[in-house]
């Protein structure tokens, strides 16, 4: 099984919702799945981790 953690931060919660589902989309197309998110608020904005993994 492959992984792939990936972290999209933005200072507006539009602005990163809107990137986190572009990376899910293209790791989706990549053969990857979405196993687990965890979203982080905090002064400097919005973080979302991405895990993806892919059973090849």
């Amino acid at each position: 099984m492959t992984k792939q953690i990936e972290l999209v931060q933005s200072g507006s919660r539009q602005q990163v919702e809107s990137s986190a589902n572009n990376r899910i989309e293209e790791y989706e197309a990549d053969g990857y799945d979405l196993v687990d998110q965890e979203i982080s608020l905090d002064g400097n904005g919005v973080t979302i981790l991405l895990v993806f993994a892919s059973g090849e």
